[in-house]
């Protein structure tokens, strides 16, 4: 599989590498990487059939483009990916985490235009994890 951006750029951004079905439909493995300012951490990301949510959270992020209230946030199963997103306006500010605990975890902040790359991140996702 070729590197798919979601938000940002490869060298400032969190990026999807690879996605494996694990075997009897246990769910899957997403390899995410997120950069920013040099930095890059990767981890082997494991959904228990929580890619669908996470495709109906930036979808929904997605139709409600001209803004919400507080935080909207995202969590995998085991805590090792999660993704905020505040509106701002005209823009929405993400904070992604990723973590292998107890050992590190890494964050970047990010600011994507509200409408067309909301939309884009979305359809990205849904054409890049099962659903």
């Amino acid at each position: 599989m070729d590197p798919v951006v979601i938000i940002g750029t490869r060298s400032e951004g969190m990026t999807v590498l690879d996605v494996e079905r694990l075997p009897h439909e246990e769910g899957e493995q997403v390899l995410v990487e997120i950069s920013r300012g040099g930095l890059t951490a990767a981890r082997w990301v494991f959904f228990f059939h929580d890619a669908p949510q996470l495709v109906r959270y930036f979808s929904s992020l997605s139709r409600h483009w001209r803004g919400w209230r507080g935080k909207q946030e995202w969590k995998s199963l085991e805590g090792d990916l999660e993704i905020q997103a505040t509106h701002t306006g005209s823009h929405v500010d993400f904070v992604v985490s990723l973590r292998s605990e107890p050992s590190w975890q890494s964050e970047i902040s990010l600011t994507v235009a509200a409408g067309t790359d909301l939309e884009r991140i979305a359809d990205v996702l849904a054409t890049t994890l099962p659903t």
